[in-house]
């Protein structure tokens, strides 16, 4: 008897930029990889799979956040629901109306955690890019962030075994003001300092 079968070829993912800049209270939300490319010659759709998106090196969990904007077709819903009095929360990922996908409880993005989303069968390869093309990173301090590089993962698991792996970075750098007082003639570069314009500053 001779068994056979067939391994599953792993989605193409290309269009990620290397590094991008975000500049703390200046960026918000900066799109990972606004111009992805997805496609998968053997899967029609991605059930049973997900898209992850990890910060692999340089995280600071009380800064980094990866999350979803609602662009590309692409919307939330949050499902709430009651047992035996505990509210659980789900977050519903949709595509054009039609529901693709959740939120891993687990892996939801905040704090520095990875953003999973576990995909069903409507989860295309075009749509599972879309998806992709949505995703964001955001640091929410934004007056002292941690200066340095976030390197990210992407994960995209087709369902049926297939795995591919993408890396891009984040950049994060601490925003600049330069200010000028006439009274005493001079310039200060002040990287992520409070400062009030109407006083006369001094350098010190």
């Amino acid at each position: 008897m001779v068994v056979s079968y067939t391994v599953s070829t792993p989605a193409s993912v290309g269009g990620i930029l290397a590094s991008q800049n975000y500049t703390e209270g200046v960026t918000g939300q900066l799109l990972i990889a606004s111009a992805a490319s997805l496609t998968d010659n053997d899967s029609a759709n991605f059930n049973g799979g997900y898209l992850k998106v990890a910060i692999s090196s340089g995280k600071v969990s009380d800064e980094d956040k990866l999350y979803i904007q609602e662009i590309n077709n692409i919307t939330l819903v949050n499902d709430q629901y009651f047992v035996n009095g505990t509210v659980y929360e789900t977050i519903k990922v949709y595509h054009t109306g039609t529901l693709i996908g959740t939120i891993s409880a687990a892996n939801n993005g905040f704090r520095g955690n990875p953003l999973q989303i576990d995909l069903n069968s409507s989860a295309t390869p075009a749509v599972t890019r879309d998806l992709l093309r949505s995703i964001y990173y955001q640091n929410i301090d934004t007056e002292n962030a941690l200066a340095g590089t976030r390197g990210l993962t992407i994960d995209v698991n087709d369902g049926t075994g297939g795995v591919s792996t993408s890396t891009t970075s984040i950049v994060v750098s601490a925003q600049t003001f330069s200010i000028t007082s006439a009274s005493a003639g001079w310039t200060r570069l002040l990287n992520g300092a409070g400062f009030d314009p109407s006083e006369d500053q001094q350098a010190t």
